[in-house]
């Protein structure tokens, strides 16, 4: 998992251990590193970074796993196993998109959502290739705000289960097809497909997508019992192509 928390508290990138604990008891031990599991609230430990003794031969990238015993001073539960988030579990990761029936929003979600816009809307265009902010603020554009009021039109707030590391996935996965017109496509394997597609390929200028009918984007499953990628799609006159296809898995 690429994101923890304190005790109690708002989730953070594993990257900012130090900055948000100050190295403080009980998440810095005996030169280890350690945290909570924003979904489960059991104990993680950071693998991997400078100056760690938590380290990993086979990924030089900084991520949280669950321990497998107690962490003094940190809450722990032998449930862990069927956290979406626990490694060990090869499947258990696809429960996040089993959709909910709750009565409320799930707060947590919500405010991490609204305190988190800009990175999420970053994160999205790292995962898509297409771009879902603007302006020198690089702040979230007019595409990310559709997606996001069409995830929480078709009640992707419900969610059980709190698991910051998919929510870029959740907003393809709940929101609806979106109008596509004047946006960016930032990656060069896509713009080569719309290029080649006889339909479009004659509206993209440059890396801006400008077509002169109405066209849609959307994400697919492509299994929706047992999912494996989001496939996505341009979509219309009753035709497709499809851009990308995105793992639909996130740990």
């Amino acid at each position: 998992m690429n994101k923890v928390s304190l005790k109690g508290g708002k989730a953070f990138a594993v990257t900012e251990f130090d900055k948000m604990t100050n190295k403080a008891s009980p998440y810095y031990q005996n030169g280890s590193r350690y945290a909570v599991c924003v979904t489960c609230k059991s104990s993680v430990k950071i693998v991997g970074g400078k100056n760690n003794n938590t380290q990993s031969r086979r990924n030089i990238k900084m991520y949280a796993s669950h321990t497998s015993s107690e962490i003094a001073g940190l809450y722990f539960t032998e449930a862990y196993r069927d956290c979406f988030l626990y490694l060990g579990n090869r499947e258990n990761w696809q429960g996040i998109y089993v959709r909910n029936d709750l009565d409320n929003v799930n707060a947590e979600l919500e405010s991490y959502i609204e305190e988190n816009e800009n990175e999420i809307a970053h994160e999205l265009s790292k995962l898509t290739g297409i771009r879902f902010y603007s302006g020198e603020d690089e702040s979230p554009n007019s595409l990310f705000n559709q997606v996001l009021s069409s995830f929480k039109d078709n009640r992707g707030l419900y969610c059980q289960h709190f698991c910051p590391d998919a929510v870029p996935l959740l907003l393809l996965d709940r929101a609806k097809p979106v109008e596509f017109w004047g946006y960016k496509i930032a990656e060069k394997r896509i713009k080569g497909r719309v290029r080649a597609n006889d339909a479009l390929g004659a509206f993209l200028e440059y890396d801006q997508f400008k077509p002169e009918f109405p066209v849609e984007m959307v994400a697919t499953m492509d299994d929706n019992e047992n999912p494996r990628y989001l496939i996505l799609k341009f979509i219309w006159e009753g035709d497709e192509l499809i851009l990308k296809r995105i793992s639909a898995k996130y740990v």
